[in-house]
């Protein structure tokens, strides 16, 4: 008997046993194909194959081929609304469903005047599954008030997704070396979906243990926005903030004194050229001592990048806080090549668990000598000697070529009158002191009227402008007054 799954990929009852044998070999090869064409996977001669680093990825977090196909497109210059748009887009996601009656609340969150909105607002309306999955993973991460069920009920749906893939699409570009905004960009964005905070969040108590949305608002409101504040004030002031009874204070203390404090610093080597400079990179805890007397430390992980300003990866390593306090110090020295856009380097400290705990810095390596300039232009050839300069034309506008179509025609007229055989020149008026006759006069002025009301229409000069016929000897000038 054949199944539905059978049915599903196209295998019928009347299919001889060696017939069904290649139509699966056929599928299999079609879709090891397309797992190749992404780099998913490596294949030699015959079916010899072996998973590429992607593809371990890709297992390692069970992603669908379709989102890791939407990885691959991601560009090197992404911020976090890009990758948001990206993750919102993914396989994964598809359960999520736009009901009608979830616009209303979407839109709400989405822009409204009177009350707060997302830190992205999307320019139309909501309208597809992608844009709903947008709002709320925005309005969670910015502790906006839910209060429909069946929206919070997606929310756990997506932020169950959204961690996984968060995590794979950092791991994937932990894999390329000229993405350095964009892997920045991931690695804080794993940290939001995990800690369901923005990267610069105000409310980094919520992360504490006992502490909700309440009590982190009432600490946002006395001005407690990072943990150092928490930690420097006394138990009994947090106590009355929060309107909890002792030693309530006390435990939110230990709760933040517990968590790991990073201290980073960057020093040169005195060896350095032109286009290369040596830096050592020492990062350790500021309070290892205080982590090594619990019996359980905290074993979180955190991720240090450092990019040039040409975008690319000069460093990226993934440390736990356990190999920092076996180690005390961690120190890496590193070769940094001279970048075309500027000599800043940006060194970034992410920890992969709670918001608020980055460390950030800016180094600007010393080089020998200043900064090679290369020139894009292109040198004559050594056969031409001189090389005449481009006459610049003039801007012409429709009143000029109206002059100008003027000054032609009579002086066409003239030269054809000279030029031609059998025709005498035109009298000089200087010369013998004749007049035209008024016939011809009346006609040239004529003619020189209907290239007067051409020139009104197009040019911006009023309409009510007299018009003065300057007659020379070969040719008519009109000018406007």
């Amino acid at each position: 008997m054949i199944d539905i799954c059978q049915l599903s990929i196209g295998l019928t009852e009347d299919l001889t046993k060696e017939a069904l044998e290649r139509r699966l070999q056929d599928m299999c090869i079609k879709n090891l194909d397309s797992l190749a064409s992404f780099g998913l996977i490596k294949m030699t001669d015959g079916f010899d194959m072996k998973p590429a680093e992607s593809g371990t990825v890709m297992a390692r977090y069970c992603i669908a081929f379709d989102s890791m196909k939407t990885f691959t497109r991601v560009g090197a210059s992404e911020d976090i609304t890009d990758l948001i748009e990206v993750i919102a887009s993914c396989k994964e996601l598809e359960e999520v469903r736009l009901r009608v009656s979830d616009k209303r609340t979407l839109n709400a969150l989405n822009k409204n005047k009177t009350q707060q909105t997302i830190r992205y607002p999307m320019s139309s309306r909501i309208k597809t599954t992608q844009m709903k999955v947008n709002c709320l993973i925005q309005a969670t991460l910015g502790c906006l008030p839910i209060t429909d069920f069946s929206l919070t009920q997606d929310v756990v749906k997506i932020f169950r997704s959204g961690t996984r893939l968060a995590k794979a699409l950092c791991e994937c570009l932990m894999l390329r070396t000229d993405c350095y905004r964009t892997l920045a960009a991931a690695t804080a964005l794993s940290t939001c979906f995990r800690a369901r905070l923005w990267e610069n969040s105000l409310y980094v108590a919520r992360q504490l243990e006992r502490v909700g949305v309440a009590m982190a608002t009432a600490l946002v409101h006395a001005g407690l926005t990072t943990f150092q504040r928490v930690s420097d004030k006394h138990p009994r002031e947090l106590e009355l903030i929060v309107n909890r009874h002792p030693p309530f204070g006390n435990q939110i203390r230990d709760s933040v004194a517990v968590l790991p404090q990073y201290e980073l610093t960057l020093d040169q080597i005195p060896k350095f050229s032109a286009d290369s400079a040596e830096i050592v990179v020492r990062w350790n805890l500021r309070n290892g001592d205080v982590l090594k007397q619990l019996s359980n430390p905290p074993k979180t992980f955190s991720v240090l990048l450092v990019g040039d300003a040409d975008n690319r990866v000069v460093l990226k390593q993934r440390l736990s806080d356990t190999v920092l306090l076996n180690e005390k110090t961690w120190s890496k020295k590193i070769d940094v090549h001279r970048a075309a856009a500027g000599d800043e380097l940006d060194v970034r400290l992410v920890n992969q668990e709670y918001v608020g705990l980055d460390v950030r810095r800016t180094f600007v390596p010393r080089y020998l000598g200043p900064r090679k300039l290369t020139s894009t232009c292109q040198t004559a050839p050594a056969s031409v000697e001189t090389v005449q300069p481009k006459r610049k034309s003039r801007k012409r506008t429709p009143a000029s070529r109206l002059d100008d179509e003027v000054e032609n025609n009579t002086y066409s007229e003239s030269s054809q009158s000279a030029s031609a055989p059998g025709r005498k020149k035109k009298p000089d008026l200087v010369q013998t002191g004749q007049k035209y006759s008024q016939t011809k006069t009346r006609v040239d002025a004529k003619k020189g009227g209907t290239f007067l009301h051409g020139r009104n229409k197009l040019s911006s000069v009023p309409p009510n402008c007299t018009a003065i016929v300057h007659c020379t000897v070969s040719r008519y000038r009109f000018s406007l007054v």
